[in-house]
């Protein structure tokens, strides 16, 4: 391939924010040269390692120090490399791009059929297995150009009637203050609440008793930290405190735990910790593509603990205006991978000690209900609190019932556990008022 189309590639790679989405499935054997082998090994290097690409002057440091770190480099080839580097971050033509992300399409298409084609032709992968990744192969980045769309009342009998497939919740009741009895692509689903009412909790508790039932769940945080988070996991999955999960003498039991949730359910969770208001959902999206070709792993839930930290893909100097790009990223990315995800919310300082909450009392912007397809609370009083409870009350659907005193789901926690029981008598926290 002319040397001029692999550096083409490269701008492309770092000049478009869609260009980060083929970093993971491009080889270093595609590039004809040393100096190109060696660029885009680091840039490919840092993206695993930050999950974005760096700009020109974060790279030219980068590409220094791994310089500097090397040994036995021939003489010259560190000029060579940083003079390289100066072309990669040169503009690329505006009329190009379409073209050089064919190429990317084709070369990434030819050496994935390739390799499908040599496994199998080694035995190592069934036919089967065979034909799903030539299929994967033939769909890459593809936009369907046919309009399958069917007019409403013409058409119909060509289209088929069709229920929506949803996901239920581990809660009976909030599954009932739903339309379609559990949640489903592309919607985003906000629960707000007040400091210290298991915001964070009821988002690890959801991640684990999805995938206790099959599902895979994405949890991208900003806020806590991954080593946190995969424990309050594992608490959730042996239903055991902190101090138990951490002693080194349990780590056989833990292991046994898992062994039997993945037996019995089939789903994980993959945890990734980001730096608040660092990352936008490009860079989510290309890291989850990463993890279908890595890892095997596609998931259908996506939890961002959160969404309000993320960048938007478009940038506003307003904060409201930031924050309605972002959902607006977000919904857009649950449509193009066919996932729907939750995330979670501060309420304003006025509505700390609100019994119940309502849409104007969410923080920071209201845009955020009308953006989202469901908010719903989850609300204690000092007494609730005392005795572990909370109630979990809709605060705004687009389907679904209307808040009323007894359209609620009251849930008892065990923070220390997190364990999550279902309370079926709620006539004690139902307020009238």
């Amino acid at each position: 391939m002319p040397t001029d189309i692999l550096l083409n590639l490269l701008q492309y790679l770092v000049s478009v924010p869609e260009g980060q989405y083929y970093v993971e499935l491009i080889d270093n054997d595609i590039f004809t040269s040393p100096v190109q082998k060696v660029a885009f090994t680091l840039l490919k290097e840092y993206y695993r390692k930050y999950h974005y690409l760096p700009s020109k002057d974060i790279a030219t440091l980068y590409f220094s120090d791994a310089i500097k770190a090397s040994k036995n480099i021939p003489k010259g080839f560190d000029y060579d490399l940083m003079n390289y580097l100066t072309y990669i971050y040169s503009p690329i033509n505006e009329k190009d791009k379409a073209y050089i992300k064919d190429q990317i399409i084709n070369i990434v298409r030819e050496k994935k059929t390739s390799k499908a084609v040599l496994e199998y032709t080694r035995g190592n992968i069934s036919i089967n297995d065979l034909q799903n990744r030539l299929s994967e192969v033939s769909s890459l980045n593809l936009e369907s150009k046919i309009d399958t769309n069917k007019l409403l009342i013409e058409d119909f009998g060509i289209y088929q009637l069709e229920k929506i497939e949803a996901y239920p919740t581990f809660l009976e009741d909030l599954n009932e203050l739903t339309a379609a009895k559990g949640f489903y692509p592309p919607q985003l689903i906000v629960f707000m609440s007040s400091p210290k009412h298991f915001k964070t909790g009821m988002m690890i508790k959801l991640a684990v008793e999805y995938a206790r039932s099959g599902i895979n769940v994405y949890y991208a945080d900003n806020e806590n930290g991954e080593v946190p988070i995969r424990n309050r996991c594992l608490m959730a999955i042996c239903e055991a405190d902190l101090d138990w999960i951490t002693d080194p003498g349990n780590k056989e039991e833990i292991k046994e735990y898992l062994t039997r949730f993945k037996k019995y359910g089939g789903g994980d969770i993959f945890i990734d910790s980001f730096g608040a208001n660092s990352v936008n959902l490009y860079q989510i999206e290309t890291r989850l593509q990463y993890l279908k070709v890595e890892r095997n792993f596609v998931p259908k839930i996506i939890i961002y603990d959160t969404l309000d930290k993320f960048l938007p893909v478009n940038w506003e100097k307003e904060k409201r205006l930031r924050l309605q790009n972002v959902y607006n990223d977000a919904i857009n990315l649950n449509k193009k991978l066919n996932v729907f995800s939750f995330t979670v919310s501060q309420v304003k300082q006025q509505a700390l000690e609100k019994r119940v909450l309502k849409p104007n009392d969410i923080s920071e912007d209201y845009g955020k209900v009308a953006n989202a397809h469901a908010i719903f609370a989850i609300c204690g009083t000092k007494e609730e609190m005392d005795l572990g409870i909370r109630r979990i009350v809709p605060v705004a659907q687009r389907e679904g019932k209307r808040y009323t005193p007894r359209d609620i789901c009251v849930i008892q926690i065990n923070e220390a556990t997190m364990t999550v029981n279902e309370v079926f008598d709620k006539e004690p926290f139902i307020y009238l008022d």
